[in-house]
């Protein structure tokens, strides 16, 4: 398990989630944004992955525990005002 601020901040709000072992803490990551537009790549691909923090932290980035959910094309079609339509049904299904 992770021991960032964050976690820490779950942990100690929800502390029940924790103490049950068949629930999975899961963290959700974009790969490939560039925010400030500084690349001059004409194309884009972003890719979200999520991380299961269940693991022990040398494990959690391992590519046998990374799962590739969602694959976004195209450098017009994601921004950060819009990044939430891409997510909502993937968060949906979780």
């Amino acid at each position: 398990m992770s021991d960032s601020q964050s976690w820490k901040h779950i942990i100690g709000k929800w502390s029940y989630f924790v103490l049950e072992a068949k629930n999975i803490q899961l963290g959700l990551t974009l790969d490939g944004v560039d925010p400030f537009g500084d690349s001059s790549l004409c194309h884009s691909t972003w890719l979200v992955v999520l991380l299961n923090y269940n693991f022990s932290p040398w494990l959690v980035t391992k590519r046998y525990f990374m799962m590739l959910d969602l694959i976004i094309l195209g450098k017009e079609s994601m921004t950060s005002k819009n990044i939430d339509v891409y997510l909502e049904p993937f968060i949906e299904e979780l």
